[in-house]
């Protein structure tokens, strides 16, 4: 069965922006017209048309508002702060490690094992800074496995509370 090609005419359009003030969804305006919700979408988009349930940007007071509330409760969250005797801060600026790379047959248990070059085998360079947990540095840990799902943040954090 051959389809013909949708195209978006005044007609199209005028349905398009009806359905949006009665509050249909995208999907009820592409069966009205005969195109897919997401060229529905797509239009509204371009033409600047908030559709019925989307979330579209938030205002600028909207914005502002969240950032207030968010500050407002960081004087009770510091105040606890005062009573714990921290250490005093260093002057002293932190020198970073010097790494030089390891070959992958000369790495040790301490090494880390992250490759920094495209050789494969003996004479691979790896990183060779000290490893943490794990097979890498933290540097690389990081990288390799990214700050996870939300799910995933939450669930660590739970464990960690948790020891």
């Amino acid at each position: 069965m051959l389809r013909t090609p949708f195209s978006w005419t005044d007609q199209n359009v005028a349905i398009l922006r009806q359905m949006v003030n009665e509050g249909h969804s995208a999907s009820q305006i592409g069966a009205r017209i005969g195109t897919s919700r997401n060229a529905v979408i797509g239009k509204a988009l371009r033409m600047q048309i908030a559709l019925a349930g989307s979330r579209g940007k938030p205002s600028r007071q909207t914005a502002q508002t969240r950032s207030a509330r968010r500050v407002s409760h960081l004087p009770r969250a510091i105040s606890h702060l005062q009573d714990i005797d921290a250490p005093a801060i260093s002057a002293e600026p932190v020198v970073p490690e010097v790494v030089v790379p390891v070959e992958f047959a000369l790495l040790e248990a301490h090494h880390c094992k992250f490759p920094i070059d495209d050789n494969i085998g003996p004479h691979m360079l790896c990183c060779g800074a000290r490893r943490l947990k794990g097979s890498y540095c933290a540097e690389h840990a990081a990288l390799t496995r990214g700050r996870g799902t939300e799910s995933e943040r939450k669930a660590s954090s739970i464990g960690r509370a948790a020891l």
